[in-house]
Formats: C-alpha cells, sequence, structure tokens
C-alpha cells in the first residue's frame, strides 16, 4: 500500500504520525509493505525510526501538480509492486488519482475523510453537479470516515458510496495513568494543591479556547487551566485571560513535542470546541491517561465521551455549562474517579493498538 497523506512529521510524533508507522510495522510483520509518503521530506529523526525496523518512508508535496512528483509516485508503485493508494487529508476530486488511474489502472484507491466541519452543514449540490460528483467519487474503492459523524456529513453531501467507519487508534502504552510523571509535572510547575485543567488544541477559533478561559472565570481559585499548543487565536486568548484577570490562572504552554506529561499531570481535559470535530483525537489520548473530558455535545466527540460514563458533555460554546462540569469535578473527587478508571477502560477496549489494527487489515481488504 501507498499510504499518501498531508502530514509533515517531525520528531514530535504525534498520535496520528504513530498511527501510520503502527500500520507500516503491522503490513511488514504480516509479510507486506506500507510506504508512507508525508507531505514534506520527513525528519532525520522519523526516517532512523522507520529504517530501524526495517520500514521505508519518503515525502512529497501533492497539492501541486509536478509531473516529476507523478513519475515518482509511479516509479514507488512499480519498483515496489504496490496495488493500493490510501488518500488522507488531500482533496477527493485530486489530480494525482486521476493520472495515476490512466497510468496505473490496475491501482485500488481508497480515502480517509478525517475533516471536522462548520454546522450547520451547506445545503448539497443538485443536478448535474451531483451527478458529476458521484461519477468522479467511484474512483475510490472504499471511503474510511473516522466517526459516524463523518459518514452522515458525507451521506448528506451525496455523491459517495462504499462508505464505513473507522476509528482510530493510539498508544494506550505511552499514554497511560503515571502518578510518578503527575508527581514530577505538578512540583515542577508548582501546582501540587491545584486542580488542573488542561486544553490540548491548534489555537484557532473553531477550538474554543475563549470558552475555556471564559469557564474559568465562574470557578474557583484552585482550579487553573494549562494550554499546550499554539496559532493564530493566541494573542486573542492571551488578552481575554488578562481582560478577566485570569493571567495568574492560565499558562501558555505552547506546542509540546510529548504532551501525555501534561495529561498525566491534570485533573481533566476540557475540549470545548464549536465546529463538528470529526473525532477529536486529543480525547482519545485523555482518556486513556485516565483524564475525565469534559466536552462539547458537537460532532463525533458524543462518539467518544460518554456523558457520565467517561466524561461530561454540555452546549458547545456555553461557558457556563462548562464551569458546571469541571465544578463537578472539583466537587466530587468520587465522580471524577469513576469517570478517570471507566476512561482508561474504554481506551484500552476500544482504541489501542492491539484492538485496532486487525480492524484496518479488515478493513483494507487483508
Amino acid at each position: 500500500m501507498l499510504y499518501l497523506t498531508d502530514l509533515w512529521p517531525s520528531d514530535k510524533f504525534g498520535s496520528m504520525e504513530e498511527q501510520i508507522f503502527e500500520l507500516a510495522r503491522a503490513f511488514s510483520g504480516a509479510g507486506g509493505m506500507l510506504l508512507p509518503v508525508f507531505g514534506g521530506v520527513p525528519e532525520a529523526k522519523v526516517t532512523e525510526r522507520y529504517r530501524a525496523d526495517g520500514l521505508m518512508v519518503d515525502g512529497l508535496n501533492l497539492h501541486v501538480f509536478r509531473w516529476s512528483s507523478l513519475f515518482h509516485l509511479v516509479a514507488l508503485i512499480r519498483k515496489h509492486k504496490l496495488g493500493v493508494a490510501h488518500w488522507n487529508f488531500y482533496s477527493p476530486i485530486n489530480p494525482y488519482v486521476w493520472m495515476l488511474s490512466v497510468l496505473v489502472p490496475r491501482m485500488t484507491h481508497v480515502r480517509t475523510d478525517h475533516t471536522s466541519r462548520t454546522l450547520p452543514l451547506t445545503q448539497p449540490v443538485t443536478g448535474a453537479k451531483r451527478f458529476l460528483k458521484s461519477v468522479l467519487f467511484r474512483r475510490y474503492r472504499k471511503v474510511l470516515c473516522i466517526s459516524d459523524f463523518v459518514v452522515d456529513c458525507l451521506r448528506h453531501q451525496g455523491g459517495w458510496s462504499n462508505l464505513s467507519r473507522c476509528t482510530y487508534f493510539i498508544n494506550t502504552e505511552r499514554f497511560q495513568p503515571r502518578f510518578d510523571v503527575r508527581q514530577q509535572m505538578r512540583g515542577k510547575f508548582e501546582a501540587d494543591e491545584k486542580f488542573i485543567v488542561l486544553l490540548v488544541a491548534n489555537l484557532i477559533k473553531e477550538k474554543g479556547g475563549d470558552v475555556a478561559i471564559r469557564a474559568l472565570a465562574h470557578l474557583p481559585e484552585p482550579i487553573e487551566l494549562w494550554i499546550v499548543g499554539d496559532g493564530r487565536d493566541q494573542a486573542r486568548l492571551v488578552d481575554l485571560a488578562d481582560e478577566l484577570s485570569l493571567s495568574h490562572r492560565v499558562r501558555f504552554l505552547g506546542n509540546q513535542r510529548n504532551v501525555e506529561p501534561f495529561m498525566q499531570a491534570a485533573d481533566c481535559l476540557a475540549c470545548p470546541s464549536v465546529w463538528g470535530e470529526a473525532t477529536g483525537l486529543v480525547n482519545l489520548e485523555a482518556l486513556a491517561c485516565g483524564l475525565p473530558v469534559v466536552a462539547s455535545d458537537i460532532g463525533g466527540i458524543p462518539e467518544f465521551v460518554d456523558d457520565h460514563r467517561n466524561g461530561l458533555l454540555f452546549t458547545p460554546g456555553n461557558d457556563g455549562e462548562l464551569a458546571n462540569r469541571i465544578r463537578r469535578l472539583f466537587d466530587e473527587p468520587l465522580l471524577a474517579r469513576r469517570l478517570s478508571q471507566q476512561a482508561r477502560l474504554d481506551a484500552v477496549e476500544k482504541f489501542s493498538i492491539e484492538r485496532r489494527i486487525p480492524e484496518y487489515a479488515k478493513a483494507y481488504g487483508h
């Protein structure tokens, strides 16, 4: 399989990149090959990690059509006798798909839809445009959707066939509760007596960072907000924290190579998204670390955050409701402990590498 993804992996090695690596290892162990082609040249540490396991990795920018890139793909396909091209994070109407269909007509094309969406959804096209889309989309033998929410969005859009649900998996050994790490991190940030709410996100408006900061204004002094990530909305969030006199309780930690120590140190994860998250991969990571997740009831999130089972849901954009849910965890340690234990159990049972790899092999027809 040629695994084409518009990610540019660095030595951060997030869960999405790790998922691709584990799939490559699984294919190799079964006598096959999954060759990742990332959206840029992987950093040396990433290449070394693949080579250490006898795996190959490559990088090409496929957002711009270049004949040299097309011929490079054809060379990889023919050299390694690859029969499937799996497209991730690229537009479904992709010139490389159609050119490969001509040059390598027996190649099977698969697509995964990872896309979060602004709600409500726009009205689907009709008539000739809908028919044309359906013809173009038939080039994909199978379309894997990372949540039922994505399945429903594509059905609403129209023109798609062969839709199936295939959720993410994560490394539940890397993401697990660690009391020693918790003590170390909380000591480092002088937070031994604090209740830490963690937000891990690309800081854009759609992620609802402002909702989390406004919620903090309703909460007592021992509760602090740690924000891991950066983005174009960061300056606005810093100003908001200052405006609400919360700067001493909001810690902006920037992008982190490893996010799991912050999850292991926190008391809950907030996911205050105001758009339709396709999944919210950070929620799965937090569940694996035994963190109760307090999340917006929107998009694909409720498929993974089960209200009053492994987390708590609230109305998107409602900072008062978010504050209420966090306050419950702060005031009711037995509830927090029950949700924490169930979060870890759910993550291992549903999203571990061991649990999900066989289902991926089935989805690919192996």
